[in-house]
């Protein structure tokens, strides 16, 4: 039983290390078939891990100069804005001395056109006054004329008023002085000759124009007015005789055609 056991131990043994040999065989080949793709895939990662190491060397190399790049940005933006501080810094500055200067100008212009502003309204003022005065002046020398006019028409008008009353008191002697000529005119018949030459004269000289008189004529006018002046009946006046004219008839006055004498 013990060398059934071993021939048989012997023989699992030759089993399994032919089954083992198999199993190794077909690992192997099994193992080659999936290592094969594997190492082939190796191969092609390891050159894809070279071609990414030298990509990212490059990118490297491109991040270092960006960097670069960067700091010079950064070094340029630093100093502009450095240098644009300073400028704002210096318009600050300039910005604030103008306006100091400009308020100082203001008040300036401000003194200055209220010390205008008063000169212009005590000009006016003056002015005003000026022509104040001199209205006043016109005023009052225009208030003096008119009382001086008024004084002069109050005088005017007393003196026509005593011309008034003098023609008037005139008028009534002239009229009473008439009214006795007529009364004696009535009472003496005989002056109705001499009275009618003189108007007949008188209204020969009237109507024509002066020419030359004749001798005979002017003495017979100045005889017969000598004679009614001399009487004392008949006064000088133009209106007594206009009077007198309607006192006598045409049938009193006979006018020759010749001669030019006059009859009663």
């Amino acid at each position: 039983m013990r060398s059934k056991l071993v021939v048989s131990m012997e023989e699992t043994e030759i089993h399994f290390k032919a089954r083992l040999e198999n199993l190794i065989l077909d690992m192997g080949v099994h193992l080659g078939s999936i290592l094969e793709p594997v190492v082939s895939t190796i191969r092609n990662l390891h050159g894809s891990t070279a071609s990414l190491d030298k990509n990212i060397a490059n990118a490297a190399e491109d991040v270092k100069n960006l960097r670069h790049i960067l700091k010079l940005v950064e070094d340029e933006g630093t100093a502009w804005g450095q240098q644009q501080a300073v400028t704002r810094l210096q318009d600050a500055l300039a910005m604030s001395d103008l306006v100091s200067d400009v308020q100082g100008d203001m008040e300036k212009l401000s003194g200055t056109v209220t010390n205008f502003d008063s000169a212009l309204r005590l000009s006016n003022l003056e002015t005003a006054l000026s022509g104040s005065q001199v209205i006043a002046e016109d005023l009052r020398s225009a208030q003096l004329g008119q009382n001086e006019l008024q004084e002069h028409l109050l005088t005017n008008m007393r003196t026509s008023q005593a011309l008034v009353d003098k023609t008037t008191a005139a008028a009534a002697n002239l009229q009473t002085i008439v009214d006795d000529t007529v009364k004696r005119y009535q009472e003496v018949p005989a002056s109705r000759r001499l009275l009618a030459i003189y108007i007949h004269s008188s209204r020969r000289h009237q109507s024509q124009p002066p020419q030359q008189t004749s001798p005979v004529h002017t003495q017979t006018a100045f005889a017969a007015g000598a004679g009614i002046w001399g009487c004392g009946i008949l006064p000088q006046s133009a209106t007594f005789e206009a009077r007198l004219a309607g006192l006598i008839s045409p049938r009193d006055i006979a006018v020759d055609g010749a001669g030019g004498g006059c009859t009663l």
